[in-house]
């Protein structure tokens, strides 16, 4: 799997793609303000999805963030969509949902997702419609979607830490997802006239979608199969790679005093620069032997978690229409110790990049390039 350019598909500055930043101060204190209200409420849970609805942001209130007309030509947004996912759980289902977190204090959870371009009448993807300026060719609603779960019994949105957090966890998830946009946008519409089937012309998504416990593994052989390694084959697809970098930019412009190696992006890029397929293998099969039925045929059940992966990751080729980074049938041939020897190659270049790229960012912000 190589690495491309950064400038390849996103016209960035030091991992950052400018026109997508313009926008985020005016998306974080939407849903900063919207997700309060939330808090407040009686509400257990907000879904937009389920209620067919999205937040609206028009372009009367997107116009005054725009300050350069050329930056704005390269991501000519009209209007945002946000889809919300709000739950609050008791202080027993937020441990059993994120037992490592809550262990470490955690009091939220937050993430978000970005949809490709689809038909400007589908309801949960981004848009290409009219523009509003005449010095564009094309106008973008981008949706974008962001889930936040809170502890109910002990988020307090007035302790200091704990709205420093929300905001955080908000500014940066936008941070993050904008760029993905960021990069539909550039793969599927600038570098096409052809809008029929533009949905198709994105970046395929196969490899995190392989992440799929279809055989039931016990949850605790597929928690340290998912966290210790698949975990890592997710943070090694291209745009995650990119957005991470972007998301530590966030970071940076909100905490320039803090110690780069605080940072949890930087934390797992130490993770998968460190990766061991051989370590990791023998303490596989150590999990394994643990749970009684597997005992004394740990090798076939690794065996099966790879097998697993494959059949998954073939079905989601199918189903997006993708090519996969190697022949199916070399990953078919591969044994479990070879499956992870080929995948940790990667997942240790890919660690060692993102933190290049992170202290090459890290230095441009001090010197004021963003």
């Amino acid at each position: 799997m190589r690495i491309f350019n950064f400038d390849q598909f996103i016209l960035e500055k030091l991992g950052v793609s400018e026109p997508s930043i313009q926008f985020v101060d005016m998306l974080e204190e939407k849903c900063y303000s919207d997700f309060l209200e939330f808090a407040a409420s009686g509400l257990n849970t907000w879904d937009s999805s389920k209620k067919n609805e999205v937040e609206k942001i028009p372009y009367s209130k997107i116009r005054s963030y725009i300050k350069d007309k050329n930056i704005y030509k390269d991501f000519p947004v009209v209007g945002f969509e946000l889809v919300y996912l709000f739950k609050k759980f008791t202080d027993s289902s937020f441990s059993k949902k994120y037992p490592i977190s809550s262990k470490n204090g955690a009091v939220m959870a937050v993430g978000g997702w970005a949809p490709g371009f689809g038909n400007k009448n589908w309801k949960w993807y981004s848009k290409i419609v009219d523009p509003v300026r005449k010095t564009v060719e094309r106008g973008l609603i981008i949706q974008i979607g962001v889930e936040i779960n809170i502890n109910k019994d002990t988020f307090n949105s007035e302790d200091p830490k704990t709205n420093e957090e929300l905001r955080d966890n908000i500014g940066s998830t936008f941070w993050h997802e904008l760029n993905h946009s960021f990069e539909h946008y550039q793969r599927t519409i600038k570098r096409t006239s052809d809008f029929k089937n533009i949905w198709e012309k994105s970046f395929t998504t196969a490899l995190t979608y392989a992440s799929n416990n279809k055989y039931k593994f016990p949850k605790s052989i597929w928690s340290f199969w998912e966290d210790n390694f698949l975990f890592f084959t997710y943070k090694s697809e291209l745009f995650e790679l990119r957005s991470n970098i972007q998301e530590m930019g966030f970071f940076f412009k909100r905490h320039p005093e803090k110690d780069i190696k605080e940072f949890q992006i930087y934390k797992d890029a130490t993770r998968m620069e460190d990766f061991d397929p051989y370590n990791f293998y023998h303490k596989l099969l150590k999990e394994i032997s643990e749970y009684e039925p597997y005992k004394g045929s740990e090798k076939q059940a690794a065996e099966n978690l790879k097998n697993m992966w494959v059949n998954v990751y073939k079905e989601q080729l199918k189903s997006q229409k993708a090519k996969p980074i190697i022949p199916i049938a070399t990953f078919e041939r591969m044994d479990c110790l070879e499956f992870l020897r080929y995948w940790g190659k990667i997942i240790n270049e890919n660690g060692s990049y993102i933190k290049k790229k992170i202290y090459k960012l890290k230095h441009g912000i001090q010197n004021e390039e963003i």
